[in-house]
């Protein structure tokens, strides 16, 4: 019995856990992107931002203990499939509370970017039709009160 080829085998079958993983988590996002922009809820929009911002760092954290991983890779201790998953566990949970405490600013930045266009959308209706100012002020008004961290 060949056991090199096990191994392969599970190797091939996380990468592709973690292929699958990563696009559901993409596609999650952009439809929760999309949603709120057809509605127009800046909450909705500020929370795919930091979805968003929270993926991203999660990526960043796993590089980084993959690159760590990496350059101290002699031996010393080898690192088993649990303990992968419990890393991965532990780098979302780090990557959500980071975002929540303020992040690294890219969700905020992402919602200012995607509501700038709301503001010219609600300016520009409120010219074609002044029935909609009424409106479109109480619009601004609730945006407004939204608190960024």
């Amino acid at each position: 019995m060949d056991i090199a080829s096990i191994g392969s085998v599970n190797y091939a079958s996380q990468a592709m856990t973690a292929l699958d993983k990563e696009s559901k988590a993409t596609e999650s996002f952009a439809s929760l992107l999309e949603s709120a922009q057809a509605t127009g809820d800046r909450a909705e929009i500020m929370d795919a931002c930091k979805q968003f911002e929270s993926y991203f760092l999660q990526m960043m954290f796993r590089q980084m203990r993959q690159t760590s991983m990496q350059l101290s890779e002699d031996g010393f201790m080898p690192v088993g499939r649990a303990e992968e998953t419990f890393q991965d566990l532990l780098d979302e949970e780090y990557s959500k509370k980071a975002t929540n405490a303020g992040g690294i600013g890219l969700a905020t930045f992402m919602y200012k970017q995607m509501t700038r266009g709301l503001d010219n959308a609600v300016a520009y209706s409120a010219q074609v039709n002044p029935a909609i100012q009424n409106a479109a002020d109480s619009v601004i008004d609730d945006a407004a009160d939204i608190e960024i961290e």
